[in-house]
């Protein structure tokens, strides 16, 4: 699972690449989004295909909120620590 999302990473800051692997790992799970109102509230509901399974279920969260992510600030501005031997991941939030 952590793969995954480390490979989003690693594949910034190509946008293709980064829609790929983040396409990959949603459509292991095909989440579908709807929205619920209970009288008071609107609320989201995101379902998931029924063979997923709990981790693919996880994965799939991380991928919409990474997806969430690159749309607001972009794909240039994530990424992998460029230290050696650092295999920590960025995401750069700070003012343009």
């Amino acid at each position: 699972m952590a793969d995954g999302w480390f490979e989003v990473f690693r594949s910034a800051p190509n946008p293709v690449a980064v829609c790929e692997v983040l396409n990959e790992m949603l459509g292991v799970a095909r989440p579908a989004i709807s929205a619920a109102h209970d009288g008071s509230n609107v609320t989201v509901f995101v379902g998931f295909a029924d063979s997923a399974t709990a981790v693919e279920r996880v994965s799939a969260r991380g991928a919409m909120a990474l997806l969430d992510v690159v749309a607001d600030i972009g794909v240039g501005r994530i990424g992998l620590c460029a230290a050696a031997h650092c295999v920590d991941v960025y995401i750069d939030r700070s003012p343009r």
